[in-house]
């Protein structure tokens, strides 16, 4: 007689995932013979997804849903996930959890840049999603899990009623 056992491990209440997407004026790591790095709030955004790997089937979040949030702020681009309550999310979440993945990286269209010697800086750009990476371009970005506290859960659920 086949016997069968399975756990169906579930997203804790308000879990969220939050870290730097983007450092402002860090190299990044060679590319090539050439490095880069990010001028302070030079990127402009509209409606940016976080992903899993760059791989746009794992959607993790999206700033137009509230899923996802970004701030601007000294260091670089802090960002905030609440992934989906999916298989594959709660495996992202376990390999941050255990720190087996803790960086983040991000896709953009260059407005403008300047080249000094073999370094680029980046001055504008259209950010148009960050990701939870295994091998960033830049090293120093972050990404942990984190619990939403119970005001901010509720402060979210008032306003999702006030839109309704």
């Amino acid at each position: 007689m086949l016997e069968k056992r399975s756990y169906r491990a579930e997203l804790q209440a308000g879990e969220r995932l939050i870290g730097y997407a983007v450092l402002w004026d860090v190299e990044s790591v060679d590319m090539g013979g050439w490095r880069e790095r990010i001028a302070p709030d030079a990127f402009v955004w509209s409606d940016v997804r976080a992903l899993w790997q760059h791989d746009p089937r794992y959607v993790l979040g999206r700033l137009s849903t509230g899923t996802l949030e970004i701030e601007s702020d000294k260091r670089g681009l802090r960002v905030s996930i609440t992934p989906p309550d999916a298989t594959w999310a709660r495996d992202v979440i376990e390999s941050v959890r255990r720190g087996d993945v803790d960086q983040m990286s991000f896709a953009f269209r260059v407005l403008e840049d300047k080249w000094d010697k073999m370094v680029r800086t980046v001055m504008r750009a259209e950010l148009v999603e960050v990701s939870i990476v295994t091998f960033p371009a830049y090293e120093v970005t972050s990404v942990q899990v984190a619990q939403r506290s119970r005001l901010e859960i509720m402060r979210k659920r008032i306003r999702l009623m006030e839109v309704i």
